[in-house]
């Protein structure tokens, strides 16, 4: 029996370093060929052109994607909260992390986390923004309405498609650091956000001098079709959702009386698409959630983007499916650069022996970050 054990200690560890260092591949690159963008990349995004090493520990998205969530150490950084007040009486928080000799004309890194997310738990942000603030650029944390310890003052929650927030706390730190390049790095349901502003910008208006999208859902129907299969329902969705229930919840005072939502139904729901059928389609205007995806969906608007934006997906990410990303339009744009790794899982991308190593996402933004700022040919 000791030996049988013996052996599989040997057997499994090796094996799973043999799948990694023959599936690992260098990320595959979507953007039009002849573009000055494409140059610039190819010239200034050096963990671009050598293989994604896919930690034989951790060799499955999946694997990667529940590391990422629950045993990444969270590391503690000296952030600052503002909190944002809007006109319509709602407010929000930002959290600023910066050194004290930062310069005036210092880059600002503005980060937008997933669904639920906010500064106090996303690892998959404090990871990249501690590698920004140790070169002496600012970083900001955008929280969304109701989360991150803001209470909700009114029924003006958040969702995939509305920017408006983002758009003032964009113009209001603009305001306060004009001579300060911005970059925006928007997470899941963060990029989609990020995206959809974008979409609406011209390049002047935008403000950013650019922006990276990870993970995010290209086609919202496309994930919630794919997170209701088995694994991912269990594992995922009935956890992402209990967090958007408890939400409605907390804030049940705004909702509860709302003239086209069912808030018992709302408290049932036991899947996204439940919970954005019952609470968000009819809290924001939608005759139906279809209608609600087909708006937020950022593949249809690849073209509308007016500054430089480099998307990182990762071909085993269950929240965006490979078949949903746009990389034939991305060949086809200005602006836009789709990478898409082999392995990764959703926001991970994890390297090396631990989990709290330098993940590729810091790697990249720094890169991509800096050719932006310093405009890099």
């Amino acid at each position: 029996m000791l030996a049988y054990i013996g052996a599989a200690i040997i057997v499994l560890p090796t094996s799973l370093w043999l799948y990694t260092r023959i599936s690992s591949k260098k990320p595959q690159v979507f953007a039009k060929a002849d573009s000055a963008l494409f140059v610039r990349v190819k010239n200034n995004l050096p963990a671009l052109q050598k293989v994604y090493r896919i930690p034989w520990w951790c060799p499955f998205g999946d694997v990667q994607t529940i590391v990422n969530g629950a045993l990444r150490r969270c590391p503690l950084l000296p952030f600052v909260r503002e909190v944002i007040e809007f006109a319509d009486g709602g407010a929000l928080g930002i959290d600023w992390l910066f050194a004290d000799d930062c310069k005036e004309d210092a880059p600002i890194v503005l980060f937008l986390p997933g669904i639920t997310g906010s500064t106090r738990d996303c690892a998959y942000i404090l990871y990249p923004a501690q590698e920004i603030y140790a070169r002496k650029w600012r970083v900001v944390v955008y929280n969304p309405r109701g989360l991150g310890g803001v209470h909700l003052r009114n029924k003006i929650a958040y969702n995939s498609v509305r920017h408006d927030d983002v758009a003032e706390v964009i113009q209001r730190i603009s305001s306060r650091y004009p001579n300060a390049k911005i970059v925006g790095c928007g997470f899941s349901m963060g990029g989609m956000v990020l995206w959809n502003y974008l979409a609406t910008c011209t390049a002047e208006s935008a403000v950013l001098s650019g922006a990276m999208i990870v993970s995010a859902p290209f086609d919202p129907l496309s994930t919630t079709t794919s997170l209701e299969s088995f694994f991912a329902k269990h594992v995922y969705n009935r956890h992402i959702t209990k967090k958007l229930v408890e939400f409605a919840e907390r804030y049940r005072e705004h909702f509860e009386n709302h003239e086209m939502m069912n808030f018992n139904n709302v408290l049932k729901s036991v899947t996204i698409r439940e919970f954005d059928t019952h609470f968000t389609a009819p809290l924001f205007g939608y005759d139906s959630v279809d209608h609600y995806y087909n708006h937020a969906a950022p593949n249809k608007k690849v073209k509308k983007i007016p500054v430089p934006t480099l998307c990182l997906n990762a071909d085993d990410d269950c929240f965006s499916p490979r078949e949903a990303i746009p990389t034939e339009e991305m060949k086809e744009s200005e602006m836009v650069v789709g990478v898409v790794t082999r392995g990764g899982g959703h926001t991970a991308f994890l390297q090396g022996l631990c989990p709290n190593n330098s993940s590729l996402v810091n790697q990249i933004l720094v890169e991509w970050a800096d050719m932006l700022i310093n405009n890099l040919q």
